[in-house]
C-alpha cells in the first residue's frame, strides 16, 4: 500500500508490520476481525489497546501465560478469576488472594503447603500461625509467629 506500509490480501498494514498476523490501522495488529494495540504480540487474540484476549474472554495488558484473564491486569483459571499478576499452577481467589482446591491462601502465598486465614499457612486440616518475613520451606507451624522445623507424631518442635 501506502509508502512503507505492507498489506495482506487487501487489508493494509501500518508501517514496519510484520508476522504472520493482519494488521488494521497504522500499528496496530488484528488477527480475523479483531484489532490489536500498538506493538500486539502473542498467539492470542487480542482486544482494544494492549490487551490481550483468549477466545472471547478480554485479558488486560501485559497478560501473560496460559491460562484465561478476565478484568484489566487479572487472570483466571476456568471460571475463577484471579487476582493482578496471579502466577503459579494454583487456583486463586479474591486480588492477590491464593487457593488450592476450595481453601483461600492470603496474599503472597507461596510454596507448596496448604493455607488458611490470610498470611497463614496450613499442612492438611491443621492451621499454622502467621508467617514471619520471609517464612519458607517445608516445615510446619505453630502458633503465631512461631516455626517449628518438624514434628514426629503429635510431638512439636
Amino acid at each position: 500500500g501506502p509508502a512503507g506500509a505492507r498489506t495482506r490480501g487487501l487489508q493494509e498494514h501500518g508501517p514496519g508490520a510484520c508476522g504472520s498476523t493482519d494488521q488494521g490501522p497504522a500499528g496496530a495488529r488484528t488477527r480475523g476481525l479483531r484489532e490489536h494495540g500498538p506493538g500486539a504480540c502473542w498467539s492470542s487474540d487480542q482486544g482494544p489497546a494492549g490487551a490481550r484476549t483468549r477466545g472471547l474472554r478480554e485479558l488486560g495488558p501485559g497478560a501473560c501465560g496460559s491460562s484465561d484473564q478476565g478484568p484489566a491486569g487479572t487472570r483466571t483459571r476456568g471460571l475463577r478469576e484471579l487476582g493482578p499478576w496471579a502466577c503459579g499452577s494454583t487456583d486463586q481467589g479474591p486480588a492477590g488472594a491464593r487457593t488450592r482446591g476450595l481453601r483461600e491462601l492470603g496474599p503472597g502465598a507461596c510454596g507448596n503447603s496448604d493455607q488458611g486465614p490470610a498470611g497463614t499457612q496450613t499442612r492438611g486440616l491443621r492451621e499454622l500461625g502467621p508467617l514471619g518475613p520471609g517464612a519458607c520451606g517445608n516445615s510446619d507451624q505453630g502458633p503465631a509467629g512461631t516455626r517449628t522445623t518438624r514434628t514426629r507424631g503429635l510431638r512439636e518442635r
